[in-house]
């Protein structure tokens, strides 16, 4: 059978769209459009077909841009691998495995990286509380906040603050 992820399932979907928007338009031209697009596909199949198991199982290593996205878009609230996992339809552990070798770091890390980065610069660039910064970007204990912070920023909230010549506010 032929699978498509990563890369290709979106330029499959793309030449789908094209040929259904072609078929819709009458315009000059729209049939050798259709057909190119065509070829496209039927080649795509035929490659995924003659694949050696090295070369399949290589392919099948990509995450959806969607994926990608919803994490970026949703890392403040409660990820977990398995709903993930579940979103892209892959079992939780291969997931994190086919993750770490797409982003060359682990979905929890990127995850750690990515509310850190937002909490630094809601402590440089706003007057939200540390603690208000520490919910906004999907953390609850502030112990494990503020060890994560030091690890990334190299000091506290409350240091950067001070450092920038900012109140440190702890809470509001």
């Amino acid at each position: 059978s032929v699978i498509f992820t990563g890369e290709d399932l979106l330029l499959v979907e793309t030449l789908l769209k094209t040929m259904e928007r072609e078929c819709n338009d009458k315009s000059i031209g729209r049939k050798t459009i259709i057909r190119g697009c065509l070829q496209i596909l039927v080649s795509m199949m035929i490659r995924q077909l003659l694949f050696t198991n090295e070369d399949a199982h290589e392919n099948t290593r990509n995450l959806s841009a969607d994926i990608l996205e919803f994490i970026n878009t949703n890392y403040n609230e409660k990820l977990t691998i398995g709903d993930l996992a579940k979103k892209s339809f892959y079992n939780p552990a291969y997931f994190g495995r086919i993750f770490k070798e797409c982003y060359g770091i682990s979905f929890k890390d990127y995850i750690k990286n990515l509310r850190i980065t937002e909490a630094i610069s809601l402590v440089k660039e706003t007057e939200l509380s540390i603690n208000d910064i520490m919910l906004k970007v999907g953390y609850t204990n502030k112990t494990e906040f503020n060890k994560i912070f030091v690890e990334k920023a190299g000091c506290t909230p409350s240091a950067l603050r001070k450092s920038l010549g900012m109140t440190a506010k702890e809470n509001k």
